[in-house]
C-alpha cells in the first residue's frame, strides 16, 4: 500500500478512537445521570454497550493500522526529533 495512504488511515483511525472515547463518555454520564434520577436508562446502556463495542473495534483498526504501517517502515513522530512538526506518523 502507498505509503501517504498508510499514514492517512492511521490518522483517520486514531480520529475515529478519540471522538469514541469521546462518545462512550459522554453517554455513560447520561446512563448515570438517568440513573440517580431513578428513570429508566435501558435504552441509554443499551446505546453506551453499542459505543463500547464501537470503540473495541475502532481500537482494533487502528492496532491493524500501526502494524501496516510499521510493516512497511512507518513510525510514530517525535516531535522533538521533528522542530514540533508532524501529523502522528512519519516515514523512517
Amino acid at each position: 500500500m502507498d505509503p501517504n495512504a498508510v499514514v492517512d488511515q492511521l490518522a483517520m483511525a486514531g480520529r475515529h478512537v478519540t471522538d469514541c472515547h469521546l462518545h462512550v463518555a459522554r453517554q455513560r454520564q447520561i446512563v448515570e445521570s438517568l440513573a440517580r434520577q431513578g428513570q429508566d436508562n435501558a435504552r441509554s446502556s443499551a446505546l453506551l454497550e453499542l459505543f463500547e463495542e464501537l470503540l473495541a473495534k475502532h481500537i482494533k483498526h487502528r492496532d491493524l493500522c500501526r502494524a501496516e504501517a510499521a510493516a512497511i517502515g512507518i513510525e510514530q513522530c517525535n516531535r522533538e526529533q521533528n522542530d514540533g512538526r508532524c501529523a502522528d506518523y512519519v516515514p523512517c
